[in-house]
């Protein structure tokens, strides 16, 4: 995939893993493909860390692993100009009271976990990731706040030792954060997700993906000249999520230096393997602590 001037934006290995230029030519995202063993895809992360970091070094550039840019906010920002950044810029530029593509995204790293979940089990690992997801926050979110990315008038409060929820919140993009419930069945998920809203529709006429202004997908839909293939344009950014992979995400980890890259995955994936005993713990501490 190619950006502006003919740029690439991504690349694939023949093991299906990607390294792409995440909305501007300041991010660097690793995605690497499913495997069975986490040791495997960390092997293969380290691999192409090295290649990118040979690469970039020689031509003058330094890959810093951290959750925060110390410069984003200062000069000129490299957009890649592909689709994705076309229309997350276009949402910012038209339907957010700062009406500018310069702020959050210039500045939102992270490491995300996407695991798959068997179907009987899937409400309980749901539920349980949505319990703890506090912890992730205390044990590998690291990243340091840098005003200069934040929206005119927004400010992180004194003392913040990781800036994404805040950076998250104040993007005004929709589906974000960490919801409190429970679920149990799945037309109880599905009832709280249609009342989630969209900010991408299929344009009637050209085809093309363009933002639009936050709406419910219930009110959505309640048009009924909407094609339903836009409910496949709905994206969860919330800090557990469900996603077009297919699989749990949990997106909410900022854990540096890279050398730790692997941590929160490792937690993540020992939580789902132990589930039976990560509930009981869980459920204690909440009992110990009258939550």
């Amino acid at each position: 995939i190619t950006g502006s001037a003919g740029a690439p934006v991504r690349v694939n290995t023949p093991d299906e893993d990607g390294i792409s230029f995440d909305f501007y030519y300041g991010q660097l995202e690793f995605s690497m493909w499913h495997a069975a063993s986490l040791v495997e895809i960390a092997d293969r992360f380290y691999h192409l860390l090295a290649l990118a970091h040979s690469y970039f070094s020689a031509r003058g550039h330094r890959i810093t692993g951290m959750g925060t840019n110390p410069v984003a906010g200062e000069g000129e920002i490299p957009y890649t100009e592909d689709n994705f950044y076309r229309i997350i810029s276009g949402f910012m530029k038209q339907h957010t009271s700062y009406r500018s593509e310069r702020y959050i995204f210039s500045n939102m790293f992270s490491n995300q976990t996407h695991i798959d979940v068997a179907g009987p089990r899937f409400f309980q690992t749901f539920n349980l990731m949505l319990r703890l997801n506090f912890v992730g926050g205390l044990l590998f979110s690291n990243s340091l706040p840098n005003p200069a990315t934040l929206p005119p008038g927004r400010a992180y409060p004194e003392g913040v030792l990781c800036a994404r929820d805040y950076n998250w919140k104040y993007s005004e993009l929709p589906a974000t954060g960490c919801f409190d419930g429970v679920f149990h069945t799945v037309e109880e998920l599905t009832g709280f997700v249609a009342q989630m809203e969209m900010f991408l529709e299929q344009d009637s006429g050209s085809g093309a993906v363009v933002p639009i202004k936050r709406i419910s997908i219930n009110r959505f839909f309640e048009d009924s000249r909407k094609a339903a293939s836009n409910f496949s344009l709905f994206r969860m950014f919330a800090n557990v999520a469900l996603n077009h992979y297919h699989s749990l995400e949990i997106r909410s980890d900022c854990v540096q230096p890279v050398s730790e890259t692997f941590a929160p995955n490792a937690f993540h994936l020992g939580i789902v393997y132990n589930l039976e005993e990560a509930q009981a713990h869980t459920a204690r501490f909440f009992a110990d602590n009258d939550i």
